[in-house]
């Protein structure tokens, strides 16, 4: 996969682009049968998931002891996440686990691994996302639970259990705000029944929500309450652009990172989002973006709302300079004129994690303004050598030095220079006599590298 990288392209929106969706999270019917088991190896029967939906397990033991693990037959296709365990009297031993769906999956097994007196349950929810933030849990001879929030855009799954029957619930209690209709869900032998809640709606940061439900309330029975997120829609959707912007074809896995709302400094817009333009054609005012991306979250954007090809969240950390230090080399053949300035363009990536280096144009594109410790050498087929540097297409006043033979000169140049955002800086070749660039050694020579020092 490739970021490619437009720096400084700027432009705007020329139509609006939806935040979170405004659906709410939703049980599936597509959720298997509760487990119930009192030590080894829980499995849920066959069940046939579908796209784009979250997967919940929740387990509890009551006795001590329980360990968990969680496995599937899917081959891969889920990735599960735990979250440790929640606190609640004796029940010490609760775990949750999610994992998020991308295509349908047919035929789906759970296995959850436990110790002994254990029991799971096994959620299948839409509107969702993997991420789980906390949870609580409590013995149930209280008919109530609560959990207060610790995200923006919480979203608070509930449920109950009791595998002896006089505990199990009979309904749900009634003036309960922001929560969808419970749902009586699993399998009831051996005594062994649930109900389940949720929010209708994300939540502040430090929302306290309470659910409850009627009946039961047995000794052998438990509250759960999950803290979850809502989906942030990071699925892939259209944008379009006020005017098409300068930007060749891309089709994934390759893509060009866009800010849309970008931050002014390095303070973030309150809309600040990064999207991934994951397929473009060039010359058109349209294409397909990944949302939320880089650890940002879904927001909304009105129509004419600017976008930036350049620095990202990720690329420029609070001190003001990108955290990732980068290197390129020459790796194709080139001719050389002899006692001439000739630049070398930069071909091939050693490492660049955040995409400075134009290679199409063969050079590095400074990301903020500051001070960066660069070092670099060329290798010519003749005696006599000199490499230097290029700032937006005038030399910086610093040469290398001269090794070499009758046959094959290198020259090697390392300083500390100052660029502005925007700068290109390029690296160039005197050649004595050379005809052209000695490439045989691979990134080991006729490369730059730079390495953001500070403001």
């Amino acid at each position: 996969m490739t970021r490619l990288r437009y720096n400084n392209a700027v432009g705007k929106l020329g139509a609006s682009l939806g935040g979170l969706s405004s659906s709410p999270m939703a049980y599936d019917a597509s959720s298997p049968n509760t487990t119930h088991y009192s030590g080894g190896s829980m499995v849920t029967n066959s069940f046939n998931a579908p796209a784009d939906s979250t997967i919940l397990v929740i387990t509890f033991g009551w006795s001590s002891g329980a360990t968990y693990s969680v496995s599937d037959n899917s081959g891969g296709a889920l990735t599960w996440h735990g979250y440790g365990q929640a606190s609640g009297g004796s029940l010490d031993t609760v775990a949750i686990y999610t994992a998020k769906v991308g295509g349908v999956i047919s035929g789906l097994v759970v296995s959850v691994y436990s110790g002994p007196n254990t029991a799971a349950w096994c959620f299948v929810l839409n509107n969702v996302d993997t991420a789980g933030m906390g949870a609580q849990a409590q013995n149930s001879n209280s008919t109530s639970i609560s959990l207060t929030t610790t995200q923006p855009n919480s979203l608070v799954f509930a449920c109950h259990a009791d595998h002896a029957s006089a505990g199990q619930p009979s309904g749900f209690g009634s003036g309960q705000s922001n929560i969808i209709n419970g749902v009586a869900v699993g399998n009831t032998s051996g005594g062994f029944a649930q109900c389940a809640w949720a929010t209708t709606s994300p939540q502040a940061s430090g929302t306290n929500v309470s659910m409850s439900y009627t009946g039961g309330a047995g000794a052998n029975g438990i509250n759960i309450a999950v803290e979850l997120l809502q989906s942030a829609g990071t699925a892939p959707s259209g944008i379009t652009f006020n005017s098409a912007p300068a930007f060749s074809t891309v089709s994934s896995p390759d893509y060009i990172p866009l800010v849309l709302d970008p931050p002014s400094g390095n303070t973030p817009n309150a809309n600040f989002e990064i999207v991934h333009l994951t397929g473009y054609s060039s010359g058109s005012s349209t294409g397909t973006v990944a949302r939320g991306q880089e650890g940002t979250v879904v927001s909304a954007h009105a129509n004419g709302a600017n976008w930036l090809c350049g620095q990202t969240a990720a690329d420029v950390p609070a001190g003001g300079l990108p955290a990732h230090p980068a290197r390129a080399y020459r790796n194709a053949s080139l001719s050389l004129t002899a006692n001439s300035w000739n630049k070398i363009p930069l071909d091939t990536d050693s490492f660049d994690p955040g995409g400075y280096f134009d290679l199409a144009n063969g050079r590095y594109v400074a990301p903020v303004t500051g001070y960066y410790q660069v070092n670099g050498n060329a290798q010519a087929s003749g005696s006599g050598t000199w490499v230097g540097l290029y700032k937006n297409g005038s030399p910086i006043p610093s040469y290398g030095d001269l090794a070499g033979s009758a046959t094959s000169s290198v020259s090697v140049i390392s300083d500390i220079i100052s660029l502005t955002a925007g700068d290109l800086l390029e690296l160039w070749v005197n050649p004595a006599s050379a005809s052209s660039l000695a490439v045989g050694n691979g990134a080991g020579n006729n490369f730059l590298s730079v390495v953001p020092l500070g403001t």
